[in-house]
């Protein structure tokens, strides 16, 4: 059996809650221009609008309240804008990464190939002339390529 006193109890907070939130301090003030401003923080020269008068669902106070709602949309809607457009950036620079690293790729096994299917392999020296590579030489020239092959196309997978 549920006493009165405990009954008693839950109603009083069940009535003294709701009203807490009724009473949350707004306060209101005139800019220079003439705009009325309102805002739960205390601003100086602002007068604190009393809860009777949110209870009659002032015009004022209601504009007030959508106006900032739009602008705080207003600014979320831009940087939402801002971090779209920056992943965009993002994906737009790693296909080009992706780009580059695939025609380093194909130009690396086109020299591997070259340098596998030539007999004699030469370096152009400053002046144009030619200089022929012993088998040695040759040789390295091919690791190298090989090496280059390996490390530009495993970046180009990535």
């Amino acid at each position: 059996m549920i006493k009165p006193r405990s009954l008693m109890l839950a109603a009083a907070l069940c009535v003294a809650l709701p009203l807490s939130a009724v009473h949350a301090e707004i306060y209101r003030w005139v800019d220079d221009s003439g705009r009325v401003h309102y805002s739960d923080r205390p601003v100086e020269g602002a007068e604190l609008v009393q809860g009777s008068s949110l209870k009659r669902r002032d015009p004022e106070v209601a504009a007030a309240r959508n106006a900032a709602n739009r602008g705080a949309l207003t600014e979320t809607a831009g940087q939402i804008g801002g971090q779209l457009q920056e992943r965009q950036t993002q994906q737009t620079v790693q296909a080009d990464l992706a780009r580059t690293r695939a025609e380093q790729c194909k130009q690396a096994r086109e020299r591997y190939e070259k340098s596998l299917q030539a007999r004699r392999i030469y370096r152009t020296l400053a002046d144009g002339q030619k200089q022929f590579l012993s088998d040695a030489e040759a040789d390295k020239v091919r690791l190298q390529a090989k090496a280059d092959v390996d490390s530009l196309c495993a970046q180009s997978r990535k």
